[in-house]
């Protein structure tokens, strides 16, 4: 999920896999090429 204090941090509040927040990270930065023709570069932490 997007995390609700800051739009740059995904966050995993449940029991999603380390695959799953992947996609949904690249599913967001897909969907922002798309619609805005930004493409977005990661500033990855993973923790």
């Amino acid at each position: 999920a997007v995390s609700t204090n800051h739009a740059l941090v995904l966050v995993n509040p449940g029991k999603a896999s380390g695959q799953d927040i992947l996609a949904l990270a690249q599913d967001i930065s897909s969907s922002v090429q798309e619609k805005f023709g930004i493409t977005l570069e990661p500033e990855v932490r993973l923790i």
